[in-house]
């Protein structure tokens, strides 16, 4: 029997053992699992095994499980990972960058200048007229759970109560958490591109020629991009650095996260429902990893004042989870 029809019918197991718990019975809690992207596999049921040619042309869930593995800690296939996770963003970057007007200006001393600010707001614009199109303002998220008021001692005693404590101060935690579950597909994603677009004319390459044949895929499948402010040349050459700038003058924009949300909202149910994955549904997938950050904040805590206020918690939290989420929500 094959791996994958294993992995399928333990998920039909699970789910068919759901439909006969005890009534008010609790399920056991899942183990933690990190929240790391280079140190995550998304194919748990699929045992990695060594690069080679014939494996990587396969192009299946073994091929897949073992690029990730292989190439988790490698800079420019994380960088693929993340251009892949923004998958929905860089959708709505490229509809907004269809949209807004970007006319040739004949040179003239009087003339300045568009500013980054002016762009912005042409961007706005559009993005407003999007989200009309699309049905109005994304439905309210859900409220974090409620939580005692942070406090060092709660936080040091740790458990349910401090995490709870943890999602509640810090909404942060929650976005992390679903771009977490993005980074997650990304992975296979990134993976998946690399296996389609893989070529080699050796029948048996070395593993040195193996390296340099999926470096050579690793560049072409992620284009560097320089950083760069919002200019109209900018815009108007276009490519990932014009996207990449749009991606960051919406940073924390509720409109833009909604709609681009949106645009990713199926593959996110897809990836979801594989049945290597041990969610129901994205809330729930990304209920668990907001419950595991929280945890991994509360373990990580430190502040060395006896009896800190609130906010001064709070302040050091969200200093560590910085710290923490600092490569995953990065735009290169």
């Amino acid at each position: 029997m094959s791996l994958f029809l294993q992995c399928g019918q333990g998920a039909m197991l699970k789910k068919l053992g759901r439909l006969f718990e005890t009534p008010g019975e609790e399920p056991p809690e899942p183990a933690p699992a990190s929240v790391a992207v280079a140190a995550t596999m998304v194919l748990p049921c699929v045992a990695a095994q060594k690069l080679s040619k014939q494996l990587i042309k396969a192009n299946d869930e073994t091929a897949w499980a073992s690029l990730i593995m292989a190439l988790g800690d490698d800079s420019t296939f994380q960088m693929l990972v993340r251009r892949e996770a923004n998958a929905g963003r860089y959708q709505l970057a490229e509809q907004l960058l269809a949209l807004v007007p970007i006319e040739e200006t004949p040179a003239s001393p009087t003339k300045k200048e568009v500013s980054p600010a002016e762009l912005k707001l042409a961007l706005d614009a559009e993005l407003t007229a999007l989200a009309a199109l699309a049905g109005g303002a994304a439905a309210a998220p859900p409220p974090p759970p409620k939580g005692e008021p942070l406090s060092k001692s709660l936080i040091k005693l740790g458990g349910d109560k401090a995490a709870a404590a943890v999602q509640a101060a810090l909404p942060a935690v929650r976005t992390y958490a679903q771009k977490s579950l993005e980074l997650k597909l990304g992975q296979l994603r990134a993976a998946q591109r690399l296996a389609g677009s893989f070529k080699l004319s050796s029948p048996f390459p070395t593993e040195k020629e193996l390296e340099v044949a999926i470096q050579a895929e690793l560049v072409d499948a992620t284009p560097k991009a320089t950083k760069a402010e919002l200019t109209k040349a900018l815009l108007k050459k276009g490519g990932v650095s014009a996207l990449n700038a749009i991606l960051r003058a919406f940073a924390g924009d509720a409109t833009f996260e909604a709609l681009a949300r949106k645009n990713s909202a199926e593959q996110l149910a897809a990836f979801v429902a594989r049945s290597d994955q041990p969610w129901a549904s994205v809330a729930e997938a990304e209920a668990q990893l907001e419950r595991e950050i929280a945890t991994k904040l509360v373990a990580a805590f430190k502040l060395a004042a006896p009896s800190p206020t609130a906010a001064e918690c709070k302040v050091a939290l969200t200093a560590e989870l910085e710290e923490l989420s600092a490569d995953d929500l990065r735009i290169d």
